[in-house]
């Protein structure tokens, strides 16, 4: 479906309208990303800010555009969602979905390197830092979050650092 022309796709506006109102959160997800690659972004994310169920459901939607640069076109809407006015669930799929936009990963990484801090969004945030290439990582950010880490690994007993999240912070 989402490999499908824009203009097909904007042709079925109506059903994919219908489909981010299903009982199903993939359809509602794949609603969204067809809105998208129609071109009916602004339509898309209208929709998307009804409800933090919604807006999860439009963050999912961006990680299915089959484009790099129709997830990169949802990049500042994204960021918007990382706000502390947001529900933690919404901020921390919004993290998620940064690692797959392709565009401006040296400020994706500036941006989530805080939430490296904040033990609530660390698994989240690291895991999307690992994705941004090294060559792209501001050296004062990437000293920061090696103290950061130093502190962390210090700090946590030796049964917790076999887990997949401690382990993806070391090779952060």
């Amino acid at each position: 479906l989402l490999g499908l022309p824009g203009e097909q796709l904007a042709a079925n506006k109506n059903a994919l309208l219908k489909s981010t109102e299903s009982d199903h959160a993939t359809v509602r997800s794949v609603g969204y990303a067809g809105l998208i690659a129609a071109g009916q972004q602004a339509e898309a994310w209208q929709r998307a800010q009804a409800s933090p169920a919604a807006t999860l459901d439009w963050l999912s939607a961006v990680s299915l555009l089959p484009k790099p640069d129709q997830r990169s076109g949802q990049r500042s809407d994204i960021v918007g969602l990382l706000a502390e006015s947001h529900p933690v669930t919404v901020r921390k799929r919004a993290i998620q979905t940064l690692a797959v936009v392709p565009r401006q990963q040296q400020q994706t990484f500036e941006l989530l390197a805080p939430f490296v801090a904040d033990p609530e969004y660390r698994t989240q945030a690291v895991r999307t830092l690992l994705g941004v290439p090294s060559k792209l990582r501001d050296p004062a950010f990437s000293a920061r979050l090696v103290d950061l880490l130093v502190k962390h690994a210090e700090a946590t007993p030796a049964a917790k650092r076999t887990t997949d999240p401690f382990l993806d912070a070391m090779q952060l």
